[in-house]
């Protein structure tokens, strides 16, 4: 399934998949697949002073 046009909170589920011939799904239509979420950014601990000014690590 090509997902490169979902957004964010955009979900896929069973319902949405196009299955070959012959396959059968035994799952509930409605169940999620994939969901599309925001990225979340994880922020670096900041420098000490020390590492700042170039003086080695203790």
């Amino acid at each position: 399934m090509d997902v490169s046009k979902l957004n964010i909170g955009d979900s896929v589920h069973v319902r949405d998949l196009v299955l070959p011939k012959g396959v059968t799904v035994i799952n509930d239509a409605e169940l999620t697949v994939a969901h599309v979420a925001a990225p979340t950014v994880v922020e670096e601990p900041a420098a000490s002073s020390t590492a700042e000014a170039g003086a080695p690590p203790a």
